[in-house]
C-alpha cells in the first residue's frame, strides 16, 4: 500500500511538471523565441526524458504501468523538440537564403535639399535576385567607411535600433567613432514614406518585403546617422548625441536649445577609419530567421559606389548635418510644440520655409 501510495504522489509530480512546462511555453508561442533559447529547449526535453526514464524504473520496469504517466510528459516533450527544431530549420534557412541571394543590379544618387549646394544624403536603388516566396522583412541597409563589422547572424536582430543602427561603438572596437558615424534610413520620418506600409505609422518604417517572384528591386534614403526624425526637408530634428549641441546650464531644457550634457559627445565625431565601404544589412523572417546580407551589399559598394575611398567627401556630407551645417544653410531652432525638442532630440526648421 505505501509503495502504492508513493506512485500515486510521484505521478501527480509527473503531472505537475508537465503542466508547468507547457505554460513556461506560453510566452514563446506568444512573443517568439529565438536561437539562443535552443540549448535551454533542448535541456528540457532532456529533463522529461530523463523523468520517463526515472519512473519506468519507479512502476517496476512496466511498459504498461509506465504509459500512463509517458502519455502526461509526451505533451511538454514534443512541444518542447518541436520549437527547438523550428528555430534550428529557421537559422539553417536563413544560412541558406544569406547564400543565395545576390544583388543583380546597383545605382545610387546624390541628395540635394533647399539651402545646400552639396548632398545631405545618399539615395540607392538594389535589385535583388532571391528564390521566390522569400517569408522575411528587409531591414534598410546602414553603410560606413571604415573595416567589416562582423556580427554574427544570431546576434543581428539583437542589435536593430531606430536611431543608433546597428553600429555600437563597443562592436567596432573605436569609441571615439560612437554609433552614429554612418548613413542610414531614419527610423522616424514622413519625407520618404514606405508605400507598403499601412497607416500613418506604417508608412513611417523602412522595412520591406521581397517581392513574389525571384527579383526586388528596393529604394533607400540614406542619411547621416545622426539623424533621428526627418518630417520634412525644411524640418529635421538630430539626436542628443550629435557632435556641436550645446549643453543645457541649471534650468534650461532641450525647448531652449540644449542637451543635457551627459548626453553630449565630449570629442568631434570620427565619421571614417580608412577609406573602404562597408555595410550592414539583413533580413529577418520568423521564428529569429536571419539573412545576412551585409558582404554581398559591402562587396557591390566597393566595386561601384561613388563614396567608395573618398573620406573627406563622405565626412563632409555628415558634417552638413551637424548643428553648424545646418546654420550655415539656414536653418534655425524650431519653436516648441508637436514633433519637435524632447530629451533626447533637438529639431532644426529652415528659415523662410513655410510651416508644415
Amino acid at each position: 500500500m505505501l509503495i502504492q501510495a508513493v506512485r500515486g504522489i510521484f505521478f501527480f509530480i509527473l503531472v505537475a511538471i508537465s503542466a508547468v512546462g507547457l505554460l513556461v511555453l506560453l510566452p514563446f508561442l506568444k512573443e517568439g523565441a529565438s536561437r539562443e533559447e535552443i540549448p535551454l529547449l533542448l535541456g528540457g526535453a532532456g529533463m522529461y526524458l530523463l523523468l520517463g526514464g526515472v519512473w519506468w524504473l519507479f512502476v517496476g520496469r512496466s511498459l504498461v504501468k509506465a504509459a500512463l504517466g509517458w502519455a502526461f510528459l509526451l505533451a511538454p516533450l514534443l512541444a518542447y523538440l518541436a520549437l527547438a527544431g523550428v528555430l534550428l530549420l529557421a537559422y539553417v534557412q536563413g544560412e541558406r537564403l544569406s547564400r543565395s541571394i545576390s544583388i543583380e543590379s546597383y545605382s545610387e544618387e546624390p541628395i540635394f535639399w533647399p539651402g545646400f549646394d552639396d548632398p545631405v544624403g545618399w539615395r540607392i536603388v538594389v535589385g535583388l535576385s532571391h528564390p521566390p516566396e522569400v517569408e522575411a522583412l528587409l531591414t534598410a541597409p546602414e553603410i560606413r567607411m571604415g573595416p567589416e563589422v562582423d556580427i554574427p547572424s544570431g546576434d543581428l536582430a539583437n542589435v536593430r535600433t531606430w536611431s543608433g543602427g546597428y553600429l555600437k561603438a563597443e562592436r567596432l572596437g573605436m569609441p571615439e567613432t560612437g554609433p552614429l558615424a554612418l548613413l542610414k534610413s531614419v527610423g522616424f520620418q514622413r519625407l520618404y514614406e514606405n508605400p507598403e506600409g499601412t497607416g500613418a505609422a506604417g508608412r513611417w518604417l523602412v522595412e520591406r518585403r521581397f517581392a513574389p517572384g525571384s527579383h526586388s528591386e528596393h529604394v533607400y534614403h540614406l542619411f547621416p546617422g545622426h539623424l533621428d526624425y526627418l518630417a520634412s526637408e525644411d524640418k529635421v530634428c538630430v539626436t542628443s548625441a550629435t557632435f556641436g549641441l550645446p549643453a543645457c546650464g541649471p534650468g534650461r531644457t532641450a525647448e531652449q536649445g540644449c542637451v543635457r550634457p551627459e548626453r553630449r559627445p565630449e570629442r568631434p565625431a570620427v565619421y571614417h577609419q580608412g577609406t573602404d565601404l562597408s555595410a550592414i544589412w539583413a533580413a529577418f523572417g520568423g521564428y529569429d530567421m536571419a539573412i545576412d546580407l551585409s558582404r554581398t551589399l559591402t562587396r557591390t559598394l566597393r566595386r561601384e559606389s561613388r563614396l567608395q575611398g573618398d573620406s573627406a567627401f563622405w565626412s563632409a556630407m555628415q558634417q552638413r548635418l551637424e548643428p553648424a551645417g545646418l546654420a550655415a544653410a539656414g536653418y534655425r531652432l524650431c519653436p516648441s510644440g508637436d514633433d519637435t525638442h524632447s530629451a533626447s532630440r533637438l529639431c532644426y526648421c529652415r528659415a523662410g520655409a513655410p510651416p508644415r
